[in-house]
């Protein structure tokens, strides 16, 4: 997926972005802090389609500053694999079994067993 048509429309189902400096301020770390998270798997990001960093989608991020990070974040990269892309897009695309809800709404509803579970079904990597 490194030059995908599609990667613009996962980022529009995908909402708010957040640049490794954003996410730090969020977090209230350093800039490295967040880096370091990313390559230990603690934390979903993709590459920039327009730049060489990092972007974070704002949904796995939780409360106020300092927010912390969702507790289904790990779970969810351990179970289908860091491939931003790939994982973002299976969050958000509405399925049909579900009526056309996306797992993305399951996981912000607090109902993070099926999703950790199809994701472990359809592991990419």
């Amino acid at each position: 997926m490194r030059n995908s048509p599609v990667k613009p429309l996962i980022a529009m189902r995908s909402g708010i972005a957040l640049t490794t400096e954003q996410a730090a301020e969020r977090l209230q770390v350093t800039e490295q802090t967040v880096r370091n998270r990313i390559r230990q798997g603690d934390l979903i990001f993709c590459s920039s389609v327009r730049s060489r960093g990092w972007l974070l989608p704002h949904w796995q991020f939780i409360g106020m500053l300092p927010a912390a990070v969702a507790p289904w974040v790990k779970p969810l990269l351990a179970a289908y694999g860091q491939n931003g892309w790939a994982l973002v897009d299976f969050l958000t695309v509405p399925r049909m079994d579900r009526h056309g809800a996306n797992f993305l709404s399951l996981l912000l509803a607090g109902d993070p067993d099926p999703v950790l579970a199809a994701a472990r079904a359809s592991n990419k990597e």
